[in-house]
C-alpha cells in the first residue's frame, strides 16, 4: 500500500505532481491490458477447450 505514495513522491522530484499521477495511471492501464500475456499455458488450454465446446 505504501508503494503508490512512494512512487508519486519520487516522481514529483522529476516532474510536476499532475504529470506524476498521469504517468502512474498510464502504467496501471498498461499493466491491466498486458495481464493477458502473463497467463500460464494451462489457463489458455482450458479456456480454449471451454470455448470450443
Amino acid at each position: 500500500m505504501l508503494a503508490g505514495p512512494a512512487a508519486i513522491g519520487w516522481l514529483t522530484h522529476l516532474v510536476a505532481l499532475n504529470h506524476a499521477f498521469v504517468l502512474l495511471i498510464m502504467l496501471c492501464g498498461i499493466t491491466a491490458v498486458a495481464a493477458g500475456i502473463l497467463r500460464t499455458g494451462s489457463d489458455r488450454t482450458s479456456e480454449m477447450a471451454a470455448s470450443c465446446s
